[in-house]
């Protein structure tokens, strides 16, 4: 029966965004990659991950190199340098902080405004930040 000049066709509901059964296993030619787990509904798409015997070698691992800096104090610290990997005393520069402003600003408080600029010129009050001094690279700060 035709309905406003169109054959009547049985419809059919549009296909399933999620399919009804899940793989066993990966596409063939795919290396199961490791943390994904075959029945999760993960299937590697070409081009996703390694192919196996495509380039007739093993697959190649990640390094992570995780670099952990000594506890630096206000004072010089000796530590190897992460960049240059020689062993060194570091090279501390003394920076202005919150807590400088602070004890200036108790300073001017108490009334005692010839001694306003000591903070500034105390290194004890101020951040420390340490370089190597051989490849002059930044390692780290102090704070107070």
């Amino acid at each position: 029966m035709e309905k406003n000049g169109y054959p009547d066709v049985p419809r059919e509901p549009p296909p399933s965004y999620y399919p009804q059964q899940m793989p066993a296993a990966p596409q063939e030619g795919f290396i199961q990659q490791p943390g994904y787990p075959t029945q999760s509904g993960f299937m590697p798409q070409p081009g996703f991950g390694q192919q196996a015997g495509a380039s007739g070698s093993a697959p190649t691992q990640t390094v992570i190199r995780v670099i952990q800096t000594p506890n630096l104090s206000s004072e010089s610290t000796r530590m190897t340098c992460p960049f240059c990997q020689a062993d060194i005393s570091t090279k501390v520069t003394y920076e202005t902080s919150g807590m400088t402003h602070l004890a200036a600003a108790i300073l001017c408080l108490l009334g005692l405004w010839c001694c306003v600029c000591i903070p500034y010129c105390t290194d004890s009050c101020m951040d420390s930040q340490h370089e190597c001094p051989n490849c002059h690279k930044f390692l780290g700060r102090y704070r107070r």
